[in-house]
């Protein structure tokens, strides 16, 4: 760390303190962060993350074939059904509220907040003159269910927005647009008002992203595998030139999925990358930060039903790694218990050779 800040100047957001808006505070604690919509399981949902578990113990038995199945399809697999059992298997689906159905409750209660809210045009920033179209705009981040001709995550969200009053023409995709020309024609549309509710994916709606003048809101429907995915998101709304004040970000999460896990692991990959990028580190050692996928215990901790048992599961590691240093530090006191015998004998010897 100490070579790499001889020529690294590394500032992050917290050190340039640029003018972007604030997050609204919290409902319950009041603490200025992501708020948090939990979404209860349905039984379909409990079913499938137990049949997760049980191809996880076949996959750790080596009874089935790693092009037939595998952790990193089970992670993906834990993630689609987390979102909606749809994407996995139509067939389970047995309606009910779903996290669609919870963002769109959400993003209809602030479409209809913000829907006659007057925004300034910046080119007439020095006089004041308000924009002839009033409205604010949402964000949807989801990269699981992109549109396509068969049932799609974008598309009922859509629908269910329509139910909600939001009218179709407002809510668009980012997928609509095919090239930077359209793409260019989108985001102008976003910043005049035109779209209320923009749904896009990480990859196509991340970095070069400029329509932060009107967002005021931004929904995490799923979570990606890198913080720095999330930091990119957060970028589209947490940013100079927005004209709100204050904005909201949520995080809408199925309890007793695969959603917990993703979340804990950004959170534990976020320490760690900051840890390094500020380079005022408090301990001498920085775990590695893991794989894009999950190991067994995790997935067993999962599949429980049980938030305990996944903080058993990372208990235990920290137990395994501990333990590890235990015996590697007993070793070396017995190489340097030996050493020393070797040392002293050497120097007895030299001692009666001195005459």
């Amino acid at each position: 760390m100490e070579m790499f800040h001889t020529f690294a100047d590394v500032k992050t957001a917290e050190d340039l303190k640029l003018p972007i808006p604030a997050l609204a505070a919290r409902d319950g604690d009041g603490l200025r962060q992501p708020n948090m919509l939990a979404v209860e399981p349905g039984p379909e949902l409990r079913g499938y993350i137990q049949d997760i578990g049980q191809r996880v113990d076949r996959i750790q038995q080596r009874l089935v074939d790693s092009e037939e199945d595998n952790m990193l399809k089970v992670s993906s697999d834990g993630r689609k059904a987390a979102l909606d059992m749809r994407l996995v298997d139509p067939a389970l689906f047995q309606g009910g509220p779903t996290k669609i159905s919870a963002t769109a409750d959400l993003l209809a209660g602030v479409y209809e907040e913000h829907k006659d809210r007057i925004y300034t045009d910046p080119a007439n920033r020095r006089t004041g003159e308000p924009d002839p179209v009033p409205g604010a705009l949402q964000l949807v981040f989801c990269d699981f269910g992109t549109p396509s001709e068969k049932w799609n995550v974008y598309g009922e969200l859509k629908d269910q927005l329509r139910r909600r009053g939001v009218p179709e023409h407002l809510v668009r995709f980012i997928h609509e647009a095919k090239n930077d020309t359209e793409k260019g024609r989108l985001f102008a549309a976003a910043r005049s008002g035109q779209i209320a509710v923009l749904v896009g994916s990480t990859s196509k709606m991340g970095v070069g992203t400029n329509i932060q003048k009107r967002a005021v809101h931004l929904v995490d429907l799923d979570a990606p595998w890198r913080p720095a995915d999330v930091e990119q998101r957060h970028g589209r709304i947490l940013r100079q030139g927005n004209q709100n004040p204050e904005v909201r970000i949520s995080q809408v999460v199925t309890k007793e999925s695969f959603d917990s896990f993703m979340w804990q692991g950004l959170e534990r990959k976020s320490r760690f990358i900051n840890q390094i990028m500020r380079g005022r580190l408090d301990v001498r050692e920085i775990e590695d930060i893991g794989d894009n996928t999950l190991n067994f215990a995790q997935a067993k901790a999962i599949t429980s039903g049980n938030p305990l048992v996944l903080e058993k599961a990372v208990a235990d590691q920290e137990l395994a790694r501990l333990s590890r240093l235990d015996r590697a530090y007993h070793r070396n006191m017995v190489a340097v218990a030996h050493t020393k015998r070797g040392e002293q004998s050497a120097a007895d010897a030299a001692a009666q050779d001195l005459p």
